[in-house]
């Protein structure tokens, strides 16, 4: 499966697939691009939030909230 390994600074990775995104019924850019959600609102368009593409580089983009964009939980360690 094509993705990207990501190790931080502790030695923990994690495996983030190139999963495309969907769209209506079909999926698009598999392989080719990671969409991930983030838990950002857009600014200014209502129906969009923010999200992380990655693909040859590393994008913070945006998209309608109704496309179906990979999610990636994680929990906060306070």
């Amino acid at each position: 499966m094509n993705g990207f390994l990501v190790t931080g600074p502790n030695g923990n990775a994690i495996f983030l697939p190139k999963a495309g995104l969907r769209y209506i019924r079909s999926v698009h850019d598999a392989a080719a691009y990671g969409y991930y959600w983030t838990r950002t609102l857009h600014p200014v368009v209502i129906y969009g939030a923010d999200c992380l593409r990655l693909g040859d580089t590393c994008l913070l983009d945006w998209y309608d909230r109704s496309m179906g964009l990979t999610v990636r939980p994680v929990r906060a360690t306070d």
